[in-house]
């Protein structure tokens, strides 16, 4: 179907409307399980889950990312050998971890009780193994409607079993098989979208096996140095401080990446194609960057600054006051992920301008500073410290990677975080007044409502004052959105 503004334009809509539904569906399921379930069930899903990110990082050795970039005539090849890579690579690492489960969970401090649900949850990475390749096929072609709508029947069928076995009283079990269900789902949901475009073959004619391996490489050993990254607090906190501090660390850092994730996840997914339609126009691509930017300082300080000041209130509403010990976790890591998500926006200026050594050398960057933070604040400080020692991988790494693109770009870096800094300004004014004058002890659904309006009110009367040029800039992102995709894309 050839494409046009009105196919892009609701291509990008159902990208942000299917990433929306699919955070609320498991924001809601969330709260219904972490009240109904156990803070070590979720510590043993998450220390399970950190050794089964090991097959994210070698599944198909970075070729699957590379069929994002890959030309029109070398995408069938690279689909095909990133597919064949991603079974055998499943299997294997599947069948590793299961004959390891009862080496895994001493390791981890996990009770003998759960060792059957750790030796299932090792099929997960051979029940994943083809999604990654079916959803990087889907992003390619911009087929954003049809991977919205399997996410969204796969979230909302996880979200059901899950809470109905956990409302019978299946405890672990409940998380396991719904997890399992609605990869099944995905994975078929996939596929079905996706065959009419490309269907799996041995064949590879046209794959440019030196430009896969280069940028596969580059791609892997930035998911090595990523994994490591997101999973080495989680092995931390399970050494020192055992699976229940884990599940309290665990949905904090959950949570947080809450508003991260949906819009990390639109942004990531728009930005890639659009940069790389636009790397020959280095100036128009600087606009685009820039525009970007400022579309992120008008939502992103003051959203997470909301989830800040009214963490305590929602914790206490939502999942009850067991889960108090995650609140400040909650905060810091809130924080850290507001400053991430700004930072890592700029990522796909790099692969796009063909800076390759920089998709795993900014990574190592953010890795270092929690080598060198990670166990000494943990077995200070608890989780809170492992917060603290996220939250400055955030602060050194992100100021790196936002001067690493803003040179690229030529963009001076004042110009280019002015946004954000105006905004950032507003979220210290608002955390003043609602801490030392709205602060109260109270919780009430009565009383949140109040200070939850007076909030909005300020945002919308800082906005309209302080903000209305950089409104009108994001307001332009539309346009270069459907010009720039528009020109290049062949199909929808």
């Amino acid at each position: 179907m050839p494409t046009n503004k009105r196919n892009i334009l609701n291509s990008s809509s159902w990208l942000i409307g299917g990433s929306a539904y699919i955070a609320f569906i498991g924001f809601v399921s969330s709260i219904f399980l972490m009240r109904l379930l156990d803070p070590v069930v979720f510590g043993v899903i998450a220390s399970i889950a950190a050794i089964n990110g090991l097959f994210e990082i070698f599944r198909d050795f970075g070729i699957g990312r590379c069929i994002i970039f890959a030309k029109d005539d070398e995408l069938d090849a690279t689909s095909n050998m990133s597919f064949m890579i991603n079974i055998i690579i499943g299997f294997i690492f599947s069948a590793t971890l299961f004959i390891c489960a009862n080496i895994i969970s001493k390791k981890l401090n996990i009770d003998h009780q759960y060792l059957n649900a750790v030796r299932l949850l090792a099929l997960n990475p051979l029940i994943n193994s083809a999604i990654s390749n079916f959803d990087n096929n889907l992003q390619r072609r911009l087929l954003f409607r049809e991977k919205a709508l399997t996410e969204s029947i796969a979230t909302t069928s996880c979200a059901i079993v899950a809470t109905t076995l956990a409302f019978s009283g299946w405890g672990i079990w409940s998380l396991i098989i719904a997890q399992q269900f609605a990869a099944v789902t995905l994975t078929v949901g996939y596929y079905i979208n996706i065959n009419k475009y490309w269907k799996p073959t041995i064949n590879l004619v046209g794959l440019n096996f030196r430009k896969m391996l280069h940028m596969g490489g580059h791609f892997t050993l930035s998911s090595v140095i990523v994994y490591l990254y997101n999973n080495l607090d989680n092995f931390i906190v399970a050494l020192l401080l055992g699976p229940q501090q884990l599940g309290y660390y665990s949905r904090s850092y959950n949570y947080a990446m809450i508003p991260s994730g949906f819009m990390g996840s639109v942004i990531a997914k728009i930005t890639g194609p659009l940069y790389n339609n636009m790397a020959d126009a280095r100036d128009k691509l600087s606009n685009a960057v820039q525009t970007i930017f400022t579309l992120l300082g008008i939502i992103v300080p003051p959203l997470f600054m909301f989830a800040i000041i009214f963490a305590r209130d929602m914790v206490l509403l939502i999942v009850g006051p067991k889960w108090l010990p995650m609140i400040l976790p909650f905060q810091i890591l809130l924080i850290f992920s507001g400053l991430r998500l700004i930072s890592s926006s700029a990522s796909n200026v790099f692969p796009a301008l063909g800076k390759n050594h920089l998709i795993s050398l900014i990574p190592l960057v953010y890795l270092t500073t929690l080598l060198l933070f990670i166990y000494p604040s943990t077995k200070w400080f608890g989780i809170t410290g492992t917060s603290i020692a996220v939250l400055a991988t955030a602060i050194i790494g992100g100021t790196i990677s936002m001067i690493t693109a803003a040179r690229l770009l030529n963009i001076n870096l004042i110009v280019f975080v002015k946004p954000i800094i105006k905004a950032g300004l507003f979220c210290i004014s608002a955390w003043v007044l609602f801490r030392y004058s709205l602060g109260s002890t109270e919780t009430s659904i009565p009383w949140l409502s109040i200070k939850v309006i007076i909030y909005l009110l300020l945002y919308a009367g800082f906005a309209l004052l302080a903000m209305k040029n950089e409104i009108k800039i994001a307001l332009t992102f539309k346009n270069t959105w459907v010009k720039y995709n528009g020109q290049t894309t062949e199909v929808l």
